[in-house]
């Protein structure tokens, strides 16, 4: 699966961005990508801010988790945070991350 197949079907399964949302986001933020999923993310200061994340099907998240920390520790960044729709999820799959926002949103269209 490559770089475009996986994110339509991050598309397809999250029912909120277009493939075509993706790649601007993507164009003004960073990306880091594997054959195991893709992970897009702000860099803020000393901060990586992942926007989202997909783990292809059959894929853990496991190898992009490594991926992502290896490159923030390599860029000296301190802190990788995530956001996330579905922090049970997350705090099952994700070991040694922590709470520690809340973000509120409203729907304005």
């Amino acid at each position: 699966m490559n770089l475009n197949d996986m994110i339509r079907d991050y598309c397809r399964r999250t029912g909120r961005l277009t493939p075509g949302e993706v790649q601007t986001i993507i164009a003004h933020n960073r990306i880091i990508a594997t054959d195991d999923g893709f992970a897009v993310f702000a860099w803020v200061l000393d901060e990586f801010h992942v926007l989202f994340a997909y783990a292809a099907p059959g894929r853990r998240f496991a190898a992009l988790e490594k991926a992502t920390e290896e490159y923030a520790r390599w860029n000296n960044i301190k802190r990788i945070k995530f956001s996330t729709d579905r922090p049970e999820v997350f705090g099952r799959r994700f070991k040694g991350y922590k709470p520690v926002a809340t973000i509120m949103s409203k729907e304005l269209v």
